[in-house]
């Protein structure tokens, strides 16, 4: 599915926010700093859900991808494991200083033993663009509240409960 949104915050902070959940999640999967200069296209690297982590079964690897990235405007990226695959991706355009249009993306799969109904061949390009329902308007307008907040508190950092998901989900 795919949204159109308005948030009240600037595109290069939403994006720095969302850049870095998605560094904080290399570095709670590898113990390593992720610099903004290896985020490109094709970027990957594997973690264990966290699913997994909580219930102690047998490992599930995930595989995280950068699809798409373009600074300050696109990010797109896939999540696989045996059983799901994901893709979530914003394109994000500036409106004025302090507020910009946000198109999120959001594809999820279930899969059975890694195997794909659709091949892995989602292309959100053809897809129509929505209005958001309710719960995803207040989840961005809590985002933008939390970016402000933590803008003047010298904190830049996207809560999974204001954005609604996980930057980098675990299944």
């Amino acid at each position: 599915m795919k949204y159109r949104i308005k948030v009240d915050c600037s595109q290069e902070d939403l994006f720095q926010v969302v850049s870095g959940e998605f560094r904080k999640d290399y570095y709670r999967s590898k113990g390593k700093e992720l610099d903004e200069s290896q985020m490109v296209k094709g970027f990957t690297y594997q973690k264990l859900s966290n699913r997994q982590k909580s219930t102690k079964r047998a490992a599930n690897v995930a595989v995280v991808k950068l699809l798409e990235y373009e600074y300050p405007v696109l990010y797109r990226f896939s999540f696989q494991s045996d059983t799901f695959y994901k893709i979530i991706g914003m394109e994000v355009r500036a409106i004025t200083e302090e507020q910009c249009e946000v198109v999120f993306e959001e594809y999820n799969e279930k899969l059975e033993n890694g195997i794909s109904k659709t091949n892995f061949s989602y292309d959100g390009s053809k897809e129509k663009i929505r209005k958001p329902n309710l719960l995803r308007k207040l989840m961005f307008k809590r985002t933008a509240q939390n970016i402000k907040k933590n803008k003047l508190s010298g904190q830049c950092s996207l809560s999974a409960k204001a954005a609604g998901a996980d930057a980098v989900p675990s299944e």
